[in-house]
């Protein structure tokens, strides 16, 4: 005969902070005040617990709680049971079912009753938004507006967009933290482990958007490189702000009424929304508000520059823009000779519309020199 089944109170008493969580202030007050006494017997109340699978067994994904949708059409990865094997089934999202069965009927009705194939690709609407195109931030918002109103953690995946950096990811970690998150899984897909779900085609799309990438958020102090530059009869100095040794913004302005060749590095203070001061590295201003005292015309430029240089655009793509123009003012010198210094050693981009002249493979730019990946053949040898 079976044991009898032990209940009471959860043993250890509940954090004196869960009184103070928004899904226990709404409670009865007199609820409370037992809770305060006597405490709970579960460790938790309420969660939201993963629905990706529940979500398939009523048949045609019905819905993932606050996932949104993963694909519109999807295989994936199911055990058989038999040690580590594996099988793929195809998944379509029960709404994009629904689309596909009356755009079905519709082609039918206009083509004389010409039946549409299972498999044909169709347009795909605007408003059928996937996983993959929901910003991780907004992704976080949605959870956290939930995890207000329950005292658990909540199961909620966010993919990352492919490229996504060390550094965006430590952003968007902090910012889960600061939303009151108990807990955040992420998704990579450039990492090693293989996603459980797996894309297998993606429908032809009739209104699409560009995904935009936050960039990694400036801290209020920067180092930076002190830069003096002498193009087109014109003496410049270029201020070269580094984040994890990694270019990400830049100040320029001509060098009269500034005296500053003393100093080969410093620091960018932000004293405010859009206000900046140059210090040297004992905590001395140099430049007291940059963007009042530069050059407004190139604060603008370098303003787009540094916003170019902090969604991770390759340097050498931004030294080529920069060289296109027909004059090549002293600017366009000034800037681009600085940025070919951190250009990294062994850092490449692929140029996808570009093919080699001796055996049309893909052209690369390797350290700065566009190279085909496939003989060698270099520009710049």
């Amino acid at each position: 005969m079976a044991p009898a089944l032990k209940t009471g109170v959860f043993k250890k008493k509940p954090d004196p902070r869960l009184l103070e969580s928004q899904f226990i202030k709404t409670l009865p007050f007199n609820l409370r005040i037992e809770i305060e006494k006597y405490g709970l017997r579960n460790i938790g109340l309420n969660t939201a617990a993963p629905t990706g699978t529940i979500s398939l067994t009523v048949g045609n994904n019905c819905s993932s709680g606050i996932e949104p949708i993963f694909a519109l059409e999807y295989d994936r990865n199911i055990r058989t049971g038999k040690d580590e094997e594996t099988k793929k089934e195809t998944v379509r999202d029960y709404a994009w079912l629904l689309y596909r069965q009356q755009y079905a009927e519709a082609y039918k009705a206009n083509t004389n009753g010409t039946t549409l194939a299972d498999d044909a690709e169709i347009p795909r609407p605007d408003y059928f938004v996937t996983t993959e195109e929901i910003d991780p931030y907004r992704a976080i918002d949605v959870q956290a507006a939930l995890q207000e109103y329950i005292d658990h953690s909540i199961s909620k995946t966010i993919n990352l967009p492919k490229g996504y950096s060390f550094e965006q990811y430590k952003d968007l970690f902090f910012y889960a933290y600061k939303k009151g998150l108990k807990g955040i899984t992420s998704f990579n897909p450039d990492g090693s482990m293989k996603g459980v779900l797996e894309t297998n085609k993606t429908p032809e799309v009739a209104s699409s958007f560009i995904m935009r990438a936050e960039a990694p958020k400036r801290p209020d102090i920067l180092p930076c490189d002190i830069h003096y530059v002498h193009a087109n009869s014109q003496d410049f100095i270029v201020l070269v702000g580094m984040l994890n040794g990694s270019v990400y913004e830049i100040f320029v302005d001509e060098q009269n009424g500034h005296d500053l060749k003393a100093h080969k590095t410093g620091k960018i203070v932000r004293q405010g929304k859009g206000e900046y001061d140059l210090l040297d590295n004992d905590g001395t201003v140099l430049v007291k508000g940059l963007s009042k005292n530069f050059h407004g015309t190139w604060g603008i430029l370098t303003r787009f520059i540094s916003l170019a240089l902090r969604k991770g655009e390759p340097l050498q793509k931004i030294i080529e823009q920069l060289q296109r123009s027909k004059e090549f003012l002293g600017f366009e010198k000034a800037v681009s000779r600085v940025l070919k210094h951190y250009i990294k050693e062994g850092e490449v981009y692929e140029l996808p519309d570009e093919k080699c002249p001796l055996c049309g493979g893909t052209m690369q730019v390797v350290s700065g020199c566009p190279t085909c990946r496939d003989c060698g053949h270099g520009r710049c040898s």
